[in-house]
């Protein structure tokens, strides 16, 4: 998905993009959960940083960040939410472009609301998978969103873009060598949404790992 200077400026307009607090402690504490690291955080790609909400929330917590965008305009607005986060933390371009790392870049790979617009999950599946460190950890989180909300060309190009279940996520990640640790609704983060918009789009979450051979 493309977005110019307009859409990018307009972008948190929108409740269902919005990262509130509640939330965001809902990530770390699932990824410190998941890594059960207390000193070491690591670094991270945030795949479709957007505006740089969860990109800002990480920095915040103590990671090496880089927030990979596709869109330069959104970037830029990154920049001007976030004064914490300067230029290097951003990467413009595109999540299955394997060449845009070297492997064995990243402790984790996260992204928010991103698997619904990928159109070759495969493709960025295997890229994600040679960019982690072996034993690294990847966290998907997306919505569960209504059919109505995409055009019927969206949804024969983007088989994410409006699922019920985390399973389809899973089995392609699993077929791609990664071990799932978690797949299913993100229930602590559904209720602290809930909190703020009792009729928000249900989020799921799915955590794997890198085999360490």
């Amino acid at each position: 998905m493309t977005y110019d200077a307009d859409h990018a400026a307009r972008y948190e307009e929108d409740r269902e993009h919005t990262l509130p607090a509640e939330e965001a402690e809902a990530w770390l504490a699932q990824m410190l959960a998941t890594s059960q690291a207390t000193s070491h955080r690591g670094r991270v790609l945030d795949v479709g940083a957007g505006t740089g909400m969860l990109t800002a929330v990480l920095h915040r917590a103590g990671y090496d960040v880089v927030g990979l965008e596709p869109a330069r305009p959104m970037i830029d607005e990154a920049l001007r939410r976030n004064a914490q986060l300067t230029a290097e933390v951003f990467m413009e371009g595109r999540s299955s472009d394997a060449r845009l790392f070297v492997t064995q870049s990243f402790d984790w790979i996260v992204c928010r609301q991103v698997l619904c617009h990928i159109e070759d999950p495969d493709t960025a599946f295997r890229a994600w998978h040679g960019w982690l460190k072996p034993g690294g950890r990847l966290m998907l989180v997306d919505g569960f969103w209504r059919r109505s909300a995409w055009s019927e060309s969206a949804l024969q190009k983007q088989p994410f873009a409006s699922i019920t279940s985390a399973a389809p996520v899973a089995e392609m990640l699993a077929r791609e060598g990664f071990e799932i640790a978690r797949a299913g609704p993100f229930g602590e983060l559904n209720l602290a949404r809930a909190d703020h918009w009792p009729d928000t789009t249900p989020r799921y979450v799915v955590v794997a790992r890198r085999a360490t051979r």
